[in-house]
């Protein structure tokens, strides 16, 4: 069962990101400045709140129901928008990552849906693309977000991106600016993003470079790993391959 679902539906704490991690660290959201609200109406509000148990109770079925017995007609955008991500969350609950995605998209196509709602989508469907290890996805939905909206959060979440993509220094300044930025804010650290953060250092320094290969057992293209190390002993053992008559220089 997924459990990156924000136990807030519809006024998630604002979720934000840029392109690159330098920019991103300079580009967090100010905690001070005034955030205009969506416009969630008691009504709505009401019905929100019983989706919203059943997804933190990570009952997909439960919520499901209860978005069924939402009369959308009668709903402005915001509330439409917070309808999208509810149906969206329910579909993760339910193992469809794919449906998923489509529900959020369909908070963009609203035209006067406040930022703090689109934001949410563009962090959700992120997070849905780490999951399912489609990295580039996630850093290109990434930078759908303005500067002055990032948190640490979502710092990490670049960092975890970069790392999958093989992109181990920008892994280490995007892990590194998560760090820094949660700690600032005076918030524990996850043991998870050090991990990533000593992880993509030593990856770095070893000059690790990943690409995809073809391997014989296979026919699917996977990704292939190695050090700077490696790819010098590879290149040693060849020509000494060579040198002593091997297939090659036999001939």
């Amino acid at each position: 069962m997924r459990t990156y679902v924000s136990a807030a539906l519809l006024l998630l704490s604002p979720s934000l990101s840029f392109a690159q991690a330098n920019a991103a660290a300079g580009c967090l959201v100010d905690p001070t400045a005034t955030v205009v609200a969506p416009n969630i109406r008691e009504a709505a509000s009401a019905h929100f709140a019983v989706v919203r148990e059943c997804v933190v109770n990570g009952d997909g079925d439960c919520a499901e129901a209860a978005l069924d017995e939402i009369d959308e007609d009668t709903l402005n955008d915001d509330e439409l928008a917070v309808v999208a991500l509810a149906r969206g969350d329910t579909e993760a609950l339910q193992g469809s990552s794919r449906r998923a995605r489509r529900a959020y998209r369909e908070v963009f196509d609203l035209r006067d849906v406040n930022r703090q709602l689109t934001r949410a989508a563009v962090e959700r469907l992120a997070i849905s693309h780490v999951e399912d290890e489609d990295y580039d996805d996630a850093l290109e939905q990434l930078e759908e977000l303005e500067c002055g909206e990032w948190t640490p959060g979502l710092l990490y979440l670049q960092a975890r991106s970069h790392y999958g993509e093989g992109e181990f220094g920008d892994a280490r300044s995007s892990a590194q600016a998560a760090i820094d930025s949660q700690s600032a804010a005076g918030k524990a650290v996850s043991g998870g993003w050090t991990d990533l953060l000593q992880s993509a250092q030593v990856a770095a320094s070893e000059e690790v470079i990943c690409t995809r290969q073809r391997l014989p057992s296979s026919n699917i293209p996977q990704r292939v790993c190695t050090t700077r190390t490696q790819r010098d002993a590879e290149a040693e053992a060849g020509r000494e391959w060579q040198l002593t008559g091997g297939e090659f220089g036999g001939r």
